[in-house]
């Protein structure tokens, strides 16, 4: 009998590690698995590059062209970008439902698929990368956004747009307790998609971090950010049986509170082990949730000192502008049944195989946000 080599994992690659891990880093990880780049990815780091030729030409050119030619070879051959958005749902729905890929989402994949050869062989003069790339920014990124913020409401906002004659239903849900009001925002989610049942499960890990980021601007815990559309829609990787890599620890705090089956299928660059051999839905992908156990938070934290300016904060954080840092904002500490609880403040940036994380003050969160909107500008 010949033997037979099991599949290797596919690994999907958020922003954060497809523009940022040191490529022996990614050497290694593709000794072991299958690496894709999210389009997600692929497409903010052209806004990126855009915004950073507004200061320097070879910086730009070389953060969109230098950083994916250099990791070009280690991606899969066959498919080293893979689609997001409305096409990679068009893909799910049309596999679970055993039917034909639509003329559009084949379309959208040969796209995706002209622009990587773009970058990585023929190339773009200047005019072409700046109108691709601000086009993919106002046409496939400030959409994810705005979708978004146009669900995820504050409460008082959302009562206001209620008609007289839904008030008294209105009432009745704002009276339910916080896991039935989170279970009716997930089914509101699904219904939307007019997906089948078998492509809404494999949607499950989407849907229900919609849910949560829903119930999460309701209550004003967490309002809509820019790029959390993007980081929402990465998860829809997972509705083709591959696993999404990131660096983002707020994406994986809202999957896990989230509680999808689809949760082991999320993972950290330092969380590679155990991977499931199962498809992540159905009995099986429930079965391993289960018994799944997520490996300690190893991300680095603030050491002794607490950085005290923006230039210590980006020094730490090893990035080379605000604009490639993420601010956390939470609530500490993270026991249930404490009553001293406050916010707290975490800057995160690329680091270096991993994110590196470290606690700020207040004052420093708002002075990264400005400094991250006038990069933005």
């Amino acid at each position: 009998m010949k033997a037979m080599l099991a599949p290797r994992h596919i690994l999907v690659l958020d922003t954060n590690i497809a523009a940022f891990s040191p490529v022996d880093e990614l050497e290694r990880l593709a000794s072991r698995f299958t690496l894709r780049v999210s389009e997600t990815a692929l497409v903010e780091r052209w806004a990126q590059s855009v915004r950073a030729h507004e200061k320097s030409r070879e910086r730009g050119r070389g953060q969109l062209f230098g950083r994916f030619s250099s990791i070009a070879p280690l991606l899969d051959p066959e498919t080293p970008v893979e689609v997001c958005g409305r096409a990679l749902i068009q893909i799910i729905a049309a596999q679970a439902d055993g039917q034909e890929l639509p003329r559009e989402a084949v379309e959208h994949v040969e796209d995706v698929e002209a622009n990587w050869r773009a970058i990585v062989g023929v190339g773009l003069t200047d005019e072409e990368w700046l109108e691709v790339g601000r086009r993919l920014e106002e046409q496939y990124l400030a959409p994810l956004d705005d979708n978004l913020r146009d669900l995820a409401r504050p409460a008082r906002e959302l009562a206001r747009r209620v008609g007289p004659e839904l008030r008294e239903q209105n009432a009745l849900f704002d009276a339910l307790p916080d896991d039935e009001q989170l279970e009716h925002m997930r089914r509101h989610v699904a219904d939307s998609l007019h997906l089948s049942p078998a492509a809404i499960e494999r949607l499950d890990g989407a849907i229900r971090n919609m849910a949560v980021r829903m119930q999460s601007a309701a209550m004003e815990r967490r309002p809509v950010k820019r790029n959390d559309g993007a980081d929402l829609g990465l998860l829809g990787h997972v509705g083709l049986g591959h696993f999404v890599l990131t660096n983002e620890m707020h994406l994986v705090r809202i999957v896990d509170e989230s509680k999808t089956y689809q949760a082991p299928w999320v993972r950290r660059p330092d969380d590679l082990d155990n991977l499931p051999d199962v498809v992540p839905w159905g009995d099986e992908a429930r079965a391993f949730a289960r018994h799944f156990v997520r490996r300690a938070d190893r991300h680095t934290m603030a050491p002794m000192t607490t950085p005290t300016t923006l230039a210590e904060v980006l020094q730490t954080v090893r990035a080379a502008n605000a604009s490639e840092v993420t601010v956390h904002r939470r609530v500490a500490p993270e026991v249930p049944g404490t009553s001293d609880a406050k916010d707290m403040f975490q800057a995160t940036g690329p680091g270096g195989a991993e994110a590196v994380t470290v606690g700020i003050s207040e004052e420093l969160a708002k002075q990264l946000v400005a400094a991250e909107a006038k990069d933005d500008r």
